[in-house]
């Protein structure tokens, strides 16, 4: 299995920047691709299944065509295809079994997509980067707002901060953290995180201002100033 944001969907890659069909790659372009994939892994405790070698490509995760080319075996899976899996279950319906497929799909973010490679060396992956996150805003989104209309402000609160590992500067998740703060009378948390999406902008391209939406929201939400006389 490769994590979401953990192995940076190695086997997308392979297949991605080789240039290659969907299923099928040459033995060359399999072996390097496993090669830069297995630097992105970490040991098989992860649960990745890699290899960097022809001999064990042939054996363990694919299978030999027999015109040097070689396809991944049926035991080689990613995450993100159980996250889009579990997240069209859980958004097709409105009931404690679709919330938690939903949550079971959030589980497997581990933070942004392909987040620890070259984005120069891999701007083709850019388009796929981007549907992936708009996919984790939309669980997370969806998920945060059903538990806080349950008032499960602690669920969440864990379905927007899973969403912010892949978007740390989405406001709308930020929004559903506020909303979930304050629906929980947690005046302190709102004010703490509030303070850190201005940190966040504050870092990001010499600092940027709140979405009109956020600022409205959170002059609604905070407590007025006493004014004393």
């Amino acid at each position: 299995m490769l994590p979401i944001g953990g192995c940076r969907t190695c086997l997308f890659s392979a297949a991605q920047h080789s240039h290659a069909t969907p299923h099928t790659w040459s033995s060359h372009a399999l072996t390097d691709r496993f090669r830069i994939c297995s630097s992105f892994c970490r040991p098989r405790t992860s649960g990745c299944t890699y290899t960097n070698d022809r001999a064990s490509a042939g054996s363990a995760a694919s299978g030999h065509f027999g015109d040097s080319r070689y396809r991944l075996a049926q035991a080689v899976t990613c995450d993100w295809r159980t996250f889009q899996n579990f997240a069209r279950t859980g958004l097709a319906r409105h009931d404690e079994d679709s919330d938690l497929a939903l949550r079971r799909a959030l589980a497997l973010v581990r933070g942004r997509p392909f987040a620890a490679i070259d984005p120069q060396r891999y701007a083709w992956a850019e388009p796929a980067i981007q549907e992936m996150v708009s996919a984790i805003t939309d669980v997370a989104y969806e998920l945060s707002t059903r538990r806080r209309e349950a008032a499960d402000y602690a669920g969440a609160l864990w379905a927007a901060h899973q969403g912010l590992l892949a978007a740390e500067r989405n406001e709308l998740l930020h929004r559903q953290v506020f909303l979930a703060h304050h629906a929980a009378g947690d005046v302190d948390a709102l004010r703490e995180a509030a303070a850190r999406l201005t940190r966040i902008n504050e870092g990001f391209d010499g600092g940027v201002d709140r979405e009109t939406e956020t600022a409205q929201l959170l002059s609604t939400l905070l407590p007025k100033p006493v004014i004393r006389r």
